[in-house]
């Protein structure tokens, strides 16, 4: 019951997807490097055989971007010890240890 005088009534709400800007993957992953430029929502790159650390450069990217990340090779190095940092135009891709081979990592940006 709700009370002396009152009704609860059931109203459906209305749901729809956030605005996320989408653009094309861009696929740096036959370029090895430690800095990278990719003004996209998705990409790849490559941490090099001896590396720990890449930098990816991005307009879209901001303190509060979330970034998810796989492995799309296993490296034993880094498998399951690596996290990713955001910042105000671009995000850093950091691992413990140096990758034994190179590593293409696969990402995806959300605002």
């Amino acid at each position: 019951p709700a009370g002396s005088g009152l009704a609860i009534t059931y109203v459906p709400g209305a749901y729809g997807l956030l605005p996320q800007i989408e653009t094309a993957i861009q696929d740096d992953s036959g370029s090895p490097s430690t800095t990278y430029t990719q003004d996209a929502t998705a990409g790849k790159f490559v941490i090099m055989s001896g590396e720990h650390v890449v930098i990816v450069y991005n307009a879209y990217c901001t303190t509060d971007s979330i970034i998810t990340c796989s492995l799309q090779t296993l490296d034993l190095g880094i498998s399951g010890h690596w996290r990713v940092a955001c910042g105000a135009g671009g995000f850093v891709f950091e691992t413990n240890g140096p990758a034994t081979n190179d590593v293409t990592v696969s990402w995806v940006l959300r605002n």
